[in-house]
């Protein structure tokens, strides 16, 4: 899709005005008309020009996606054209994933592949789709600018195997505690011997010590 740049957005509010003046100064009407159609043209042509342009952008694929842990994703932007030109590609993140990078703007000359990484980190696991990137190729004075989008993408997210065996390493030193997992002593069935006390109705046979009973005899 073919949108205005941004000179042509300026020269238009530039313009703004002495359209305002042409209405009131009939004199002006040719001046300001002429430049008008100039503009307009310039900005037809270099629309046109755009639309020729190869310019291929593509999201290289996750291997695999941990939660917590910085993930970088890939974007391959190669310029097969002739012109240098300038890429801007924005990616809005889901709402489980943790990012400040949203928008990068690169300068590819002739034949030349720019590979970019945006840093992101999962904080939920299950699966999350990824909206369509777009991507803005402009040049030269930039009256007009060339909008694509990359389709959009599912990646799963995974339980961190990291986090799994720090886990384990905490666990063999004893200290769950900066996890917040604290031991709780409490009376019931376990294999840790608590205390010793009278026998209840609803106890279940199994747990009675006979040997501290048949002393007490």
């Amino acid at each position: 899709m073919i949108v205005p740049g941004r000179t042509a957005i300026y020269a238009a509010t530039v313009a703004a005005p002495l359209l305002v003046g042409a209405v009131v100064l009939p004199a002006l009407r040719p001046a300001v008309l002429v430049g008008d159609l100039i503009l307009l043209a310039a900005i037809c042509w270099q629309g046109a020009s755009l639309r020729r342009l190869r310019v291929i952008v593509e999201r290289e694929s996750w291997t695999r996606v941990e939660i917590d842990c910085p993930v970088r994703l890939r974007y391959r932007i190669e310029n097969v054209g002739r012109r240098r030109v300038r890429v801007g590609l924005r990616q809005v993140w889901p709402a489980s994933f943790e990012s400040t990078e949203r928008r990068v703007d690169v300068t590819v000359a002739p034949s030349e592949v720019v590979r970019v990484d945006l840093e992101v980190v999962p904080r939920r696991r299950g699966r999350v789709t990824i909206a369509p990137a777009e991507v803005d190729v402009r040049y030269g004075l930039e009256l007009a600018r060339r909008r694509d989008l990359l389709d959009a993408t599912t990646v799963t997210v995974y339980p961190s195997l990291r986090l799994v065996a720090h886990y384990d390493v905490l666990r063999r030193h004893r200290a769950l505690n900066q996890f917040g997992i604290h031991r709780m002593r409490r009376v019931g069935s376990g294999r840790e011997f608590d205390q010793l006390r009278d026998y209840l109705p609803d106890d279940d046979y199994r747990d009675v010590n006979w040997k501290a009973t048949a002393r007490r005899r």
